[in-house]
């Protein structure tokens, strides 16, 4: 069911912000996408350095304009200084895309305001509205720390998995029940095993994008590639982004165990884990998250295509359908 908060005034509106994203923003550029009345979405962006506001604008406003629904926005800055001209930089290129804006805020460590009027709305930042029907958000936009590792975690022994059975179903079960309580150092060892392996890894995270169907059919099409055949272009572009929309759930389910395996191993399968953790977080529209893990040593392919997708400013088609939250 759709929960329907409504937000009359600045202060409230700002209140709303850190529960749509999840974090507190900091040196940011927020927008609001509206349809009408209601908000479909949001994205958060860091704040261009000196000199980038006009490139910035057109790239993130051609990235809101992708929001299914959109007509009209509203745009927020967190910063203390250079705010006035990132909102004149927005505001030629909303225009020009035919966006309206129905409200532009700045937000510093003391205060906030209205952009069209920052003399006589100027507030607190004491004067920011909760909501009392949401949770309070303080979390900051960088990696969690990890979980305690599991014991006794063994990568080198036998990895016990028929790829068309095995791996489709523990990956999958994972994704649709979260980790289980009594979760194993076997379980661990072999997520780990899974995610070092760049074809076993791919079948997992088309697994946990379109369930077994399309695991087994990334195994199948491996396996043709294999005996000659061609793999299909499709299946090829899904980790970029091309296909419907998941459960979001599913993605939290996965990234709670990747983040444990991360936690109890080292060297490459360390490493597998915090790629997986990665491409996660970018799937989910935490792009900043994602390149906290690659820094915390994710390097394989799967980490270099997260961190060029990310630097390209490229973000999964299934995040611009209505009702999500993106952060660039």
């Amino acid at each position: 069911m759709t929960t329907v908060v409504k937000a009359g005034t600045p202060a409230a509106l700002l209140g709303l912000v850190p529960a749509m994203l999840g974090y507190q923003p900091e040196s940011s550029v927020v927008y609001v996408a509206m349809n009408g009345t209601r908000s479909v979405g949001a994205m958060r962006f860091d704040i261009p350095a000196p000199g980038d506001e006009k490139p910035f604008a057109a790239t993130s406003i051609g990235l809101l304009c992708r929001i299914e629904q959109i007509d009209r926005m509203i745009v927020i800055t967190y910063a203390n200084d250079r705010q006035a001209r990132v909102h004149a930089a927005i505001q030629e290129h909303a225009r020009n895309a035919g966006l309206g804006i129905v409200d532009s805020l700045f937000v510093t460590d003391a205060v906030f305001g209205l952009h069209t009027d920052p003399v006589s709305t100027v507030q607190p930042i004491s004067s920011i509205e909760l909501n009392p029907n949401l949770p309070v958000v303080t979390a900051r936009n960088t990696v969690p720390a990890l979980p305690a590792p599991v014991q006794d975690v063994d990568v080198h022994t036998e990895l016990q998995l028929s790829p068309t059975t095995s791996l489709v179903r523990f990956i999958d079960s994972i994704a649709s029940d979260g980790v289980p309580d009594d979760l194993s150092a076997d379980d661990v060892s072999r997520f780990l095993r899974i995610a070092v392996h760049p074809l076993l890894r791919e079948a997992m995270l088309h697994t946990l994008i379109g369930g077994p169907e399309l695991g087994n059919l990334t195994f199948q099409a491996q396996s043709d590639l294999r005996n000659g055949g061609v793999y299909p272009e499709g299946l090829s572009e899904v980790l970029k982004g091309k296909a419907p929309r998941p459960e979001h759930q599913r993605f939290e389910n996965v990234l709670e165990l990747a983040r444990i395996a991360a936690a109890s191993s080292s060297d490459e399968y360390r490493q597998g884990a915090l790629s997986v953790c990665a491409w996660i977080s970018w799937a989910t529209g935490y792009s900043t998250r994602a390149l906290g893990y690659i820094a915390m040593g994710a390097v394989n392919d799967l980490s270099t295509t997260v961190e060029q997708l990310v630097h390209r400013s490229v973000l999964p088609d299934w995040m611009f359908e209505s009702n999500q939250t993106e952060e660039g």
